[in-house]
């Protein structure tokens, strides 16, 4: 039976073309075995579906996965399995999450170019350029009060310079300005060159220095008096 719909006829439906409609709707459905029953007016009349002839394939369902030693090994309905490596440059498919269940990688080697489409958040020091030569690339904010304190330290081992640019501030007292230093492994030689803008108020209680300490460079802050707030990016070659 048709159903007899208002936006064609162009006019209200009568009752007895509502209850027809009504009567073209299956309105319950039973399973027994393989049989699916779906029941429509008048009365229990139905309409039976032998879902045994219906053919299925159960085989080609992820079931399960599993991760370990750089490779994702999936498993399928018919028992069969398939490996996705994920630590040597190249991925295929899609992945979501924050990756906190993969074990057995060692970083995220990728290959080849990249864009982005909005922001990037990098939390930590990265490394940046030629796999030889790569250059330590970092930020810092830290609380300075009294002598000594510890801005940055670098690696004298794998660095042979850095770069530092600074702001520092107390209250309505601020200046910014660069820091430059290179030193020589294995010895006792560095050296370092500032350069500031002019002061607001007055900084001239803040003066940095650079040092040896065991195996890095420490770019240091010596501070006469108050509380300062020294922010500063690193770059270090």
């Amino acid at each position: 039976m048709a159903i007899t719909l208002r936006l064609i006829k162009g006019s209200e439906l009568t009752f007895v073309e509502v209850d027809n409609n009504f009567k073209s709707v299956f309105y319950s459905s039973s399973l027994d075995g393989n049989e699916l029953k779906l029941f429509y007016f008048p009365g229990d009349t139905s309409q039976s579906i032998d879902l045994s002839t219906f053919s299925t394939d159960t085989g080609s369902f992820l079931i399960t996965g599993s991760i370990a030693n750089g490779e994702i090994t999936l498993t399928k309905g018919d028992s069969t399995t398939f490996n996705l490596v994920y630590n040597t440059g190249s991925f295929t498919g899609s992945f979501t999450g924050d990756g906190s269940g993969l074990t057995g990688t060692n970083g995220f080697p990728f290959t080849g170019s990249a864009q982005i489409t909005g922001s990037l958040e990098v939390v930590g020091p990265t490394l940046i350029g030629s796999a030889n030569s790569p250059s330590l690339n970092d930020t810092i904010q830290v609380t300075a009060t009294g002598n000594g304190n510890i801005i940055y330290n670098v690696p004298t081992s794998s660095y042979e310079g850095a770069f530092f640019f600074y702001t520092a501030h107390s209250a309505s007292n601020a200046r910014a300005g660069t820091i430059v230093s290179t030193w020589i492994p294995g010895t006792s030689d560095v050296v370092f060159n500032e350069t500031t803008t002019n002061d607001i108020g007055s900084t001239s209680v803040v003066n940095f220095t650079t040092i040896l300490t065991g195996a890095n460079m420490a770019l240091t802050a010596s501070v006469g008096s108050g509380v300062w707030t020294i922010k500063t990016i690193i770059k270090s070659i």
